[in-house]
């Protein structure tokens, strides 16, 4: 999603799972907000129409309708998502919903959740006008008014502009609706199936964003406590606290640098805990972008250097590989973070050792004398009677890898 759109832009907000964190139907509530340029809306709705009728799926386009039937909710993925549309998503897991605090209550929480979206929106779109499913009382529609037009100053550009709409009269609102409902069967554990990558892999093809809320630590019911459980579970369960700790304590920071690593962070946190094996690597343009789109410029040295290198030097343990970043949290995640890093550190030791025995035999002179290199002297005589030329043979390891382990 480029970092600012000077255009207007039409904004369709709806909510798939319900608020209630005692509902078992749902594991998470999602609220979607459809994006598209303006003068695309006719078009849009009309495509939407389109396809509904070709599914034979009547005038309206409603998730709930589709249900569980899988290869329908496939087919209409499929159509759909080739429409000139884009969609942010916040995904609340409400088992992680605490009883103590003020989120407990519905109207705090669709307020706090829709604050959170409009501040992506904002620091996205200079113009806006967001179209919202009517729920609730009127009273309460009003108050949620309220708050995105005090937070959306008019500016030069034009600021916010906010409406209700009933989606069985905005088949826009039926689209939210629809990828909503399709979230939550790609990652709600009570709805999950083998169609789910499915589902995943085509509403990434109009994906501008996805927030996970909250981030928790675990020690959820019927686990093990951290003495009594095994060791793989207790050091996943200790790795995702260190990372939920770091958030906890940066959350309110006010230092621009943090809050990059913060946001990154959350962002790998998600995908470590939400997405599939092969999707929780994620590209360091990607999340570069995503602090773009949140109003950050980082150059990819200091990106790398400044924030993956600062989150590591916090104890934070992230992978690198050609795929992208990964949090590690499982001792295979580990070994990976470990053979990578060897697979470029070991050869350049190696060449190290070389260069050193070439000057020492022609000059008897050492490169390493001094008191600058002597923690690296050290580490070369500890490791030259080693086996290193088993790690020297090969291509030479290219740049983005070894910008992956630090800077």
């Amino acid at each position: 999603m480029p970092s600012t759109f000077e255009q207007p832009t039409r904004v369709f907000i709806d909510e798939t799972g319900g608020l209630s964190g005692s509902e078992p139907s749902n594991t998470f509530y999602v609220c979607t907000a459809i994006i598209i340029q303006e003068g695309l809306e006719e078009e849009l709705r009309n495509e939407i129409r389109r396809i509904c009728i070709q599914m034979r799926q009547g005038a309206t386009l409603k998730s709930s309708a589709v249900g569980k039937r899988n290869q329908l909710r496939l087919n209409l993925l499929l159509e759909l998502c080739k429409l000139p549309f884009s969609f942010l998503a916040l995904i609340t897991d409400k088992r992680r919903l605490e009883e103590g605090s003020g989120l407990r209550y519905k109207k705090s929480r669709y307020k706090f959740i829709h604050g959170r979206l409009n501040r992506v929106l904002q620091s996205s779109f200079r113009k806006m006008e967001l179209v919202i499913d009517e729920h609730g009382t009127e009273e309460f529609q009003n108050e949620c008014i309220r708050y995105f037009e005090k937070h959306n100053e008019p500016n030069l550009f034009g600021g916010v502009s906010v409406r209700y709409s009933r989606d069985e009269d905005e088949p826009i609102l039926q689209l939210a609706d629809f990828i909503g409902g399709s979230l939550l069967a790609s990652f709600d554990p009570s709805r999950k199936s083998d169609f789910s990558v499915l589902f995943r892999e085509e509403i990434k093809k109009r994906e501008a964003g996805i927030n996970f809320f909250p981030i928790g630590k675990m020690e959820e019911p019927g686990l093990p406590s951290f003495q009594d459980g095994p060791d793989t579970e207790r050091l996943r369960r200790f790795l995702n606290n260190t990372v939920c700790a770091f958030l906890e304590r940066n959350e309110l920071s006010t230092d621009e640098k943090i809050k990059m690593q913060v946001l990154t962070l959350s962002q790998l946190h998600g995908a470590s805990q939400y997405e599939e094996a092969k999707d929780r690597c994620i590209l360091s343009d990607v999340l570069m972008q995503e602090l773009a789109d949140e109003g950050f410029q980082v150059t990819k040295r200091s990106f790398t250097g400044e924030i993956i290198g600062g989150l590591r030097r916090a104890g934070i343990i992230i992978s690198g590989t050609s795929d992208g970043y990964k949090l590690a949290l499982t001792p295979d995640d580990i070994s990976e973070y470990l053979d990578h890093d060897r697979s470029i550190i070991v050869p350049m030791l190696n060449k190290l050792v070389r260069a050193r025995e070439s000057v020492l035999l022609g000059m008897n002179f050492d490169i390493l004398q001094g008191k600058q290199h002597g923690e690296l002297a050290c580490l070369v005589d500890t490791l030259k009677d080693r086996k290193l030329d088993e790690y020297g043979k090969g291509p030479e390891p290219d740049v983005e890898h070894i910008s992956m382990i630090d800077q």
